[in-house]
């Protein structure tokens, strides 16, 4: 009986191990296993493997995962990572001219364009033109004014330009509003690039997420379906929503995000992020770096850290001059604050240059703030220049702020 028993659990075990599979992709075998939504068909337990060099238009869907198989999507092959982008080039001969300097795209007709193809959004981001990011996104056709200024509604593409824009570029390229990967339970991702999109990067509620040396640029922009007065804009880096656990992140590389880089956020009671740690990450000019909220009470953080990051130029990429909020070009940002638990440590930080200040703390006054209970930060490296403060909003002093917020009272200021 033993032995029978041992065969059939030694049977189980080499069936699965060989029936998860090493899948290669190229650019050209990519459509063969792709949704007609646009999503990479996954299913749990294999390794999916682009080919370096190339570039592909696809999304990493969420899956269900009840038999918690480790899925794990990278690169082979020599040369740079390989990139997932969501853009879509304008076709030349794609424009209507509709009269006063207004030029319209029929972004539902997937012959339009080429690159990313799913058409089931067009709440567009930004433009891409000849390389230059514009963002000066409209509610209405009548604000546009301006060279480059665009308005989309639920099928078209418009944009205020002086003569065709085939006529003068060479390259149009636009983001719409589609989460690049959504996260699921026990994966694994690293080694490529996320590029071009108008809502977030990374998104989920997900546990046991690995997440390394991946590489994102130009993200955001489009309206947030569902939110306040409908025209408040969005998109982050790397997003990781309420009760999410056992996730780490590191040697990734954010950049030109709409928002914030990297970040724990939600809503909710009894809703814990646990054991979520950012390391060794680099975010270059987003509008924030790091921001964590928690709104709903019994919340909080466990065990979470972000340490030994590297964060310059918040403030300074393409979203700032194009928003209608202009002090939270911060390195940590912090809206809400309902929570029984704050284990969560921010230390051994490098932050650079900031527009508005390094910090942004919300709830923060002067007169009754108390620091217990909040986040805690310490041993980091803050270079403040000539004119940057340290809390946005107010002009204290090391001494002062430290002793008020209870923060970095053993950071180095420069």
């Amino acid at each position: 009986m033993n032995r029978i028993f041992l065969s059939c659990f030694l049977l189980l075990i080499s069936y699965a191990v060989f029936s998860q599979k090493n899948i290669y992709i190229n650019s050209a075998s990519a459509k063969n296993i792709t949704s007609k939504t646009g999503y990479l068909n996954i299913e749990p337990g294999n390794t999916y493997l682009l080919k370096c060099g190339d570039t592909f238009y696809f999304r990493i869907p969420h899956i269900n995962n009840p038999d918690k198989a480790n899925t794990v999507i990278s690169s082979f092959g020599n040369g740079p990572k390989p990139v997932i982008s969501l853009y879509k080039k304008i076709n030349n001969s794609s424009w209507m001219d509709m009269g006063n300097n207004i030029w319209r795209v029929d972004i539902k007709d997937t012959t339009n364009y080429s690159g990313f193809c799913d058409n089931t959004d067009t709440n567009v981001g930004f433009l891409k033109i000849d390389n230059s990011i514009k963002g000066d996104k409209k509610s209405t056709i009548s604000e546009m004014k301006k060279q480059w200024d665009f308005y989309s509604d639920k099928r078209y593409l418009y944009v205020f330009a002086t003569e065709n824009p085939a006529d003068i570029t060479s390259s149009f390229l636009i983001t719409c509003n589609y989460y690049i990967v959504l996260l699921s339970d026990y994966l694994d991702i690293s080694n490529i690039e996320l590029l071009g999109t108008g809502g977030h990067a990374v998104d989920g509620t997900c546990s046991n997420v690995h997440l390394n040396n991946i590489d994102i640029r130009e993200i955001g922009g489009s309206y947030l379906p569902g939110y306040g007065n409908g025209v408040t804009r969005f998109g982050n880096g790397i997003q990781f929503w309420k009760s999410s656990k056992n996730c780490i992140i590191e040697n990734c590389k954010v950049m030109q995000v709409y928002d914030v880089a990297y970040t724990m956020q939600g809503n909710g009671v009894n809703e814990y992020f646990d054991n979520i740690i950012f390391k060794n990450n680099i975010a270059d000019s987003n509008e924030q770096s790091f921001e964590i909220w928690i709104r709903g009470g019994h919340s909080g953080f466990i065990g979470c850290k972000f340490i030994n990051n590297k964060c310059y130029n918040a403030g300074y990429g393409w979203s700032h001059d194009v928003r209608p909020i202009k002090n939270v070009g911060v390195h940590v940002l912090n809206y809400e604050w309902e929570v029984d638990n704050s284990d969560l440590t921010i230390e051994n930080n490098i932050f650079t240059n900031a527009i508005s200040g390094i910090y942004y703390i919300k709830t923060f006054n002067t007169k009754n703030f108390n620091p217990q209970g909040y986040f805690k930060s310490d041993k980091n490296k803050i270079y403040l220049g000539a004119s940057t403060p340290i809390l946005s909003g107010y002009t204290l002093q090391k001494e002062e702020f430290t002793r008020l917020s209870g923060l970095d009272e053993n950071s180095s200021f420069f």
